[in-house]
């Protein structure tokens, strides 16, 4: 990631919005999760999890003088999401 944030950064821009970055459902709309605890491997191969991510923006916010945002969705899921397939009746 750091590679295109330092393309973009050198070409103007100082803040940047990521789409929601949760596991999809079956459907893999951005607005249909799965597992708001889980990241997307689509978008993130490391499987190291939000601390990583957070260690991440945190080291390219400094280097960088940028910031981040990003779309947390947590009220829209998927029909297969975890917590539905656990408690169907909520």
């Amino acid at each position: 990631w750091e590679a295109e944030i330092e393309y973009l950064h050198k070409r103007g821009f100082h803040g940047f919005h990521f789409s929601p970055i949760q596991l999809l459902g079956n459907s893999e709309s951005l607005y249909s999760i799965k597992d708001p605890l889980e990241l997307n491997p689509q978008i993130f191969d490391e499987p190291h999890g939000y601390d990583a991510l957070v260690h991440l923006f945190h080291a390219l916010k400094l280097k960088y003088q940028i910031f981040f945002v990003v779309d947390v969705v947590w009220n829209h899921c998927s029909v297969d999401a975890t917590w539905i397939l656990e408690e169907p009746d909520c």
